[in-house]
């Protein structure tokens, strides 16, 4: 029994899950695989009770980023007069950075979109979370 306990366990299935084909208790499950030196990391666990539908994920997956058009690109420099739009740096003094205002990088509009300094962006992002 003890065999199949750590076959089914290597194999994918969940201690629930062989609890209730082996009519034995989920600890004493544990107890057998831990004896046996098979654990599974917390990403492994997370990655099969996700397959197996007992939890559900949707944090992480992000809509990919539309790519800025170039004109559009110029367009907003042209706009900002090629400074940042926080402290007045330019191109010469610090690397600028194209920065949408509403932090929707999907958005794209001309009203949305304004020129940061690399630090002021990286200052917005931290005063943001």
């Amino acid at each position: 029994m003890i065999n199949r306990i750590i076959s089914e366990y290597t194999g994918g299935k969940s201690c629930i899950q062989i609890a209730e084909s082996i009519n034995l208790s989920i600890r004493k499950i544990q107890r057998i695989i831990a004896k046996a030196g098979i654990m599974r990391s917390k990403s492994e666990t997370f990655k099969l009770a996700i397959q197996s539908g007992r939890m559900k994920y949707t944090k992480g997956i992000k809509a990919p980023r539309k790519r800025l058009q170039d004109k559009v690109r110029y367009q907003v420099f042209l706009n900002c007069g090629n400074k940042c739009n926080i402290c007045g740096n330019t191109a010469e003094h610090a690397r600028i950075q194209i920065d949408h205002i509403d932090n929707n990088h999907n958005n794209n509009a001309l009203d949305n979109l304004q020129i940061l300094c690399e630090l002021c962006n990286r200052g917005k992002y931290y005063n943001s979370i």
